[in-house]
């Protein structure tokens, strides 16, 4: 334990911590909501999109939050718009923008001197560098993130799981759509600098699937989606420190042993009853 403590009085890993735990708390949250809705997907896709438009802003030098942000709302409307379309399956759809987003970041990058290490730094993050600022800048985001889905929990949480009858009571479901991808396109803008692709996503979908496994109520399944997050990642620090190995694919590797322990639980609670 003095050990941890320790390790955590050092100034760049407690940077790593505090913004972590911001993108995971976070991306758990909404991530029962991506589970649920079976858009797994759209996390993946807006992530690649995203990672696209901070490699325009490399390529072009601007500032690569900003590109981000600015084509991730591009597909955040269009995927709002276009996955409920009758003609092009909704799978389809996200596949269309993981592979053009995916494609189109490589080849941008292909000319650039660093190109190689900005696609790795896009697919892990650099969550051991970041500075104050940035966690500030990524507090403030999201606490207005959280605060928009506090406010209107009832809402989103009607239209996703019963849209028809939220219409018939005069909900608009579209908007309420529209506003839902924009503001999981803003975490994921947010979070990609910082955490990256594979941790951003890891924690969009684990931990959820995990809390799925666990219980049934709803409002318990944000709970423990937020819990599993919140204990994976100072562990995953700790662990990737002391045996010097990358921090994503440990956080991730420790929210997956979670994962086999809530369906084993499951397993265990239906075979009783």
């Amino acid at each position: 334990m003095a050990e941890l403590i320790d390790i955590f009085e050092i100034e760049f890993m407690q940077h790593a911590l505090y913004t972590g735990l911001l993108v995971g708390i976070m991306c758990s949250f909404l991530g029962v909501y991506i589970v649920l809705r079976r858009i797994v997907f759209v996390g993946a896709s807006l992530a690649q999109i995203s990672s696209t438009g901070f490699a325009i802003g490399i390529i072009f030098e601007m500032n690569p939050v900003v590109s981000a942000m600015a084509l991730t709302m591009i597909g955040v409307v269009w995927f709002a718009f276009n996955l409920n379309s009758k003609k092009i399956p909704q799978d389809s759809t996200l596949a269309l923008g993981y592979i053009i987003a995916s494609a189109s970041a490589i080849l941008i990058l292909s000319k650039h001197p660093k190109g190689d290490a900005d696609l790795l730094g896009l697919l892990f993050g650099n969550i051991l560098t970041i500075t104050s600022d940035q966690i500030y800048i990524l507090l403030a985001a999201l606490i207005i993130l959280g605060s928009i889905h506090l406010i209107f929990y009832k809402e989103f949480l009607f239209v996703s799981f019963d849209p028809e009858m939220s219409e018939t009571l005069g909900f608009r479901p579209q908007i309420w759509n529209v506003l839902f991808y924009v503001t999981v396109g803003m975490l994921i803008s947010l979070a990609i600098k910082s955490a990256g692709i594979l941790l951003v996503f890891g924690l969009l979908v684990i931990p959820p699937i995990a809390a799925i496994l666990i219980t049934e109520k709803i409002s318990r399944v944000f709970a423990w989606s937020v819990l599993i997050a919140v204990i994976s990642i100072p562990s995953g620090l700790y662990l990737s420190f002391t045996q010097d190995i990358p921090s994503a694919p440990t956080i991730i590797a420790l929210m997956t042993l979670w994962l086999g322990i809530s369906f084993t639980f499951n397993k265990l609670r239906h075979a009783v009853a």
